[in-house]
């Protein structure tokens, strides 16, 4: 999981001048799907976060019985594992 992070550290430290041209970002904005991920599912909220970032990191590690159809009923976990999205 990490190999990509270690390898990136490497070559940052072997072409600084490389890393300091690097446009930074926030790490914030694709994660916000996973926040909100067992709230009330809003269309508007949605529609807010798929703009925040063109990737969405999510989890696997629930238990099942979280995401069972009656813990999930009104979601956005139920809107993002029941609809066809793409």
């Amino acid at each position: 999981y990490f190999i990509f992070h270690i390898m990136f550290k490497l070559a940052s430290e072997k072409y600084p001048q490389i890393m300091n041209q690097m446009p930074i970002f926030s790490n914030i904005p694709p994660h916000m799907l996973q926040v909100d991920f067992f709230k009330k599912f809003s269309y508007e909220r949605f529609e807010q976060i798929k703009n925040m970032s063109h990737f969405h990191k999510l989890t696997w590690k629930y238990p099942p019985e979280k995401l069972t159809p009656e813990n999930i009923k009104g979601t956005f976990a139920e809107y993002v594992l029941t609809k066809n999205l793409f």
